[in-house]
């Protein structure tokens, strides 16, 4: 089974994950940036020397071969391990919501698709807050369009509304969803 903790930088995804991994035995969390950072070094390690590195995207979510070979990571975790694969990444472009979501959702893998939701001002005063964030230019250059494109795509995903919400109560939230749905499975 595939549960994407999903939504816009700094709107709590990986915290959420990492809660929801500690509720159920058999999850496990696949942090996209962990993944992504060791494929930039082999990108890098590859690259002949004077040349520049060809990314192909410089974010997780543009970046095609990170998409196919987290994909590669992803479906070897969920088909032979059995396990809850809880995976938080920003799936906020067409290739992640074509090569990801419907990739899996076509091969009729179990899944569900969590949106972690907040207003544009909510989520900007936490990535200011947020010491351990290392590229707050970044994230608050993407929320714009990253909202946009959230508000405009997954209309099938389970929207989490986390304003006047603690992280806590967004995964107790996700939690009995994730639960109903294996007692369906």
């Amino acid at each position: 089974m595939i549960v994407w903790i999903d939504g816009t930088y700094g709107v709590g995804k990986t915290s959420i994950a990492y809660k929801v991994e500690n509720v159920f035995s058999e999850a496990e969390v696949l942090e996209s940036d962990v993944y992504w950072t060791e494929i930039f070094k082999k990108i890098i390690d590859e690259t002949p020397k004077g040349c520049i590195p060809n990314f192909g995207g410089c974010l997780p979510q543009n970046n095609l071969r990170f998409i196919e070979e987290f994909k590669a990571i992803i479906e070897q975790k969920e088909k032979t391990e059995r396990k809850i694969v809880v995976i938080d990444m920003t799936l906020a472009t067409n290739c992640c919501r074509d090569r990801l979501i419907s990739y899996f959702r076509d091969k009729n893998i179990n899944m569900l698709h969590f949106i972690i939701e907040a207003d544009e001002n909510e989520i900007r005063e936490r990535i200011n807050n947020d010491d351990k964030r290392s590229n707050k230019t970044l994230a608050l250059g993407e929320l714009k369009q990253n909202l946009l494109f959230y508000g405009n795509n997954y209309i099938d995903a389970i929207r989490i509304n986390t304003i006047d919400k603690t992280i806590n109560d967004a995964v107790d939230e996700i939690v009995q969803i994730i639960s109903r749905y294996k007692e369906n499975m």
